[in-house]
């Protein structure tokens, strides 16, 4: 991808590790190791809304999930935000979730990033729409955005940045895949 020469077996392995940890419904754990693939009961997304958009992503461009799932995960991502909008700004673990203040704006900036990489279609200018919305919800005064105060406004701003760029070329036509 993009040039980068990759070593084969450890890209494997990691994609192996993802499939691993992923339940079926897509939702992943904070935690790694489990062989969730065989769980016979998948847990909400609402506690992974924020890794699911970056895990699926992965697992898509390397064509380990279906356009399908992909869509989907992309949905459901935006559709459990508001688990994620408890961590803004917060220095630590919420206790709703265990969200990271710290991930928040990772979180976001994945979530632009794979809704950019949706097809062109109805459901791709909807969710575009809906996370821009989101971004342009969170600025200061100044027009900067925080992360939490750990992480401050430069990083906060850098990502709301390339957040918003990818929404942009979402808006326009075609995708990169």
């Amino acid at each position: 991808m993009a040039g980068a020469k990759i070593n084969s077996e450890k890209l494997e392995s990691g994609l192996k590790a993802l499939l691993r940890d992923r339940f079926p419904n897509g939702a992943y754990p904070y935690g790694s190791g489990r062989a969730n693939s065989d769980a016979a009961e998948s847990p909400s997304h609402a506690a992974s809304a924020g890794r699911m958009a970056i895990c699926e992503l992965a697992l898509w461009q390397w064509k380990k999930i279906t356009d399908e799932q992909f869509q989907q995960a992309a949905q459901i991502s935006l559709d459990n935000q508001r688990f994620l909008d408890v961590a803004y700004k917060y220095d630590n673990h919420t206790s709703t979730m265990a969200y990271g203040g710290f991930f928040f704006w990772y979180d976001m900036q994945a979530r632009a990033e794979m809704i950019s990489q949706l097809p062109e279609s109805k459901l791709r200018k909807k969710l575009a729409a809906a996370q821009h919305a989101l971004v342009m919800k969170l600025p200061e005064v100044d027009g900067c955005f925080v992360d939490s105060h750990e992480l401050g406004r430069c990083y906060g701003t850098a990502m709301a940045l390339l957040s918003l760029n990818a929404l942009r070329k979402a808006r326009e036509t075609g995708s990169s895949r």
